[in-house]
């Protein structure tokens, strides 16, 4: 028998559950758009890659592609950290113990999270990891 003290403290439970921010509980429609590469932090040597403009772009579209514009110096680090050439790639998203994980062309990239207009792919490698934030673009 459910008593109303019960009752009580089962909403009060389920109102603090629906609080809590879960920055994986995006759809797939939010990755749709131009994203563009501002930082890359991470790695042995504790790299912190600062991009500027609209040098490398990631643009995902709804048939499951992502068009990659990478305009950095071929044998610079900047290009090196990207990981891709200019192109057009295939792309899933994998749902993997509550995550959401990128892969493009079948190669895992990292969780993604998403998060007051940026987005963030953590390849969750503790000590020689990579972290790249990307910045939702607008074109004004």
């Amino acid at each position: 028998m459910i008593t109303t003290k019960n009752t009580l403290v089962l909403l009060f439970i389920g109102f603090l559950l629906s609080n809590c921010t879960d920055t994986t509980s995006f759809s797939k429609n939010d990755i749709q758009n131009t994203w563009v590469l501002e930082k890359v932090i991470g790695g042995l040597q504790g790299l912190d890659l600062d991009y500027s403009g609209k040098e490398v772009n990631f643009t995902f579209y709804n048939n499951n592609t992502v068009k990659i514009e990478n305009h950095t110096a071929i044998n610079s680090q900047f290009n090196t950290y990207v990981g891709f050439a200019t192109g057009t790639y295939s792309y899933e998203l994998k749902h993997i113990n509550n995550e959401k994980v990128l892969y493009i062309n079948d190669i895992k990239q990292g969780k993604v999270t998403i998060v007051n207009k940026k987005l963030r792919l953590d390849d969750n490698l503790a000590a020689d990891g990579f972290l790249k934030t990307f910045q939702l673009f607008y074109n004004e």
